[in-house]
């Protein structure tokens, strides 16, 4: 009996430490949304951030104006600090019809983008790119 509480111990410590690991490495996916635009900056933008995405042969250039981490351990500025380095900032991918109103997107139309990023990789799969909508007039 006490040799069967001895392991159960271990074995507790063992998945604490995995699960801490995971987190730490960056294995553990975030969720997060991009607010912004297609393309370089426009008269008058306040964007934080410019980002390239690779998908495919193909890069785009995605001005960021608001970052968001909806689940995980990170801010959107430790996401933004990780990629931007580098060049693409990160690779995309996603469902077809999703990507799809990523590439038809006008320079000038703002977007939500959401998805899971996988920290260490620049790996961002999205699971959504919407219009975003006009705050409603007073």
């Amino acid at each position: 009996m006490v040799r069967a509480g001895w392991l159960l111990g271990v074995l507790s410590l063992v998945a604490v430490s995995v699960v801490a690991e995971a987190r730490v490495s960056g294995t553990v996916p975030l969720v997060i949304r991009l607010e912004g635009h297609r393309g370089a900056a426009l008269p008058g933008d306040r964007g934080i951030a410019d980002l390239t995405f690779r998908h495919g042969e193909e890069t785009i250039a995605f001005r960021v104006r608001e970052i968001w981490v909806l689940a995980g351990d990170a801010a959107g500025v430790d996401v933004l600090h990780e990629v931007e380095p580098y060049t693409p900032s990160m690779s995309i991918d996603g469902p077809p019809a999703v990507l799809e109103r990523l590439l038809a997107a006008k320079p000038d139309q703002m977007l939500e983008l959401t998805g899971y990023f996988r920290r260490g990789q620049r790996i961002l799969m999205l699971s959504g790119v919407e219009p975003k909508k006009s705050p409603p007039a007073p």
